[in-house]
């Protein structure tokens, strides 16, 4: 049964993901708000890497193939954001890599 709504499920979650990580663009990094920049780069990296693990996993790679493709793809998205930001701090590539192994992780886990 869980197979027959997979697409349903998947979407939900990745739209929990984004509505659970509040916005911080434009604000300062410095306090709590530094602190919630760290969630919102875990939060968007894991659902990017969720979204890429079951594109991947649909197009005929195996478990681990798509676990390795999306994790790694996923932070070579972070690190072109990082690159491309005016303020770049190696605590924004931890949230990034941590994001990227849950959301990939979250799916091998469920064996999908």
């Amino acid at each position: 049964m869980l197979r027959k709504y997979k697409s349903l499920y998947v979407l939900s979650l990745l739209l929990l993901c984004i509505i659970w990580t509040p916005s911080t663009y434009g604000q300062s990094t410095q306090g709590a708000n530094f602190a919630n920049d760290q969630k919102v780069h875990a939060g968007i990296s894991a659902a990017i890497s969720a979204g890429l693990y079951i594109s991947l996993k649909n197009s005929g790679y195996s478990r681990w193939s798509s676990f390795l493709g999306s994790f790694f793809l996923t932070l070579s998205v972070g690190a072109i954001k990082e690159i491309t930001d005016d303020h770049v701090t190696e605590k924004d590539l931890v949230a990034d890599t941590a994001g990227a192994f849950a959301g990939s992780l979250l799916f091998v886990s469920l064996d999908f």
